[in-house]
């Protein structure tokens, strides 16, 4: 949903939940950051460790040179979860590297629909968790492609 405003094609809400109240709680306090967004929803894949996944967003901020991988959360709690997921689409970025992340984060269960934002910088950091993750899938599940 905020994919589709940023890139301004039309979304159908549902009306069942508040989805789009929770996106542009988001995209409110994310949008005054961000100098560009380089790409939305970009699929991202390595080879190397057959892994891929699809990034909500990769973004330069304001003030800031690097990339930033940026993910969208409806949940109230940070987790260190969040850093590798960042991770794993950073490593499989194949263009300028991303070396950092965030997570804006709301909580659906609050009526104040308060957003936080984390930041993750040197996600290089968990590539080493995200080439050990991959490991034990492939000891758990033999050499496949995920």
């Amino acid at each position: 949903m905020i994919e589709s405003f940023i890139n301004h094609t039309t979304y159908e809400v549902s009306g069942k939940y508040d989805s789009q109240a929770y996106a542009d709680a988001l995209y409110d306090k994310v949008n005054p950051l961000v100098m560009e967004y380089v790409a939305i929803e970009p699929h991202v894949l390595s080879e190397k460790l057959k892994i891929h996944g699809t990034a909500d967003a990769i973004v330069r901020l304001k003030d800031k040179s690097e990339l930033y991988c940026l993910d969208w959360k409806t949940g109230a709690h940070k987790s260190i979860a969040h850093a590798v997921q960042l991770a794993v689409y950073a490593y499989c970025w194949d263009k300028e590297p991303v070396t950092s992340g965030l997570i804006a984060r709301v909580d659906k269960k609050s009526k104040k629909l308060t957003v936080h934002i984390d930041e993750y910088p040197n996600l290089s950091q968990y590539y080493p968790i995200v080439e050990a993750l991959r490991t034990l899938w492939e000891f758990c599940n033999g050499d496949k492609n995920i």
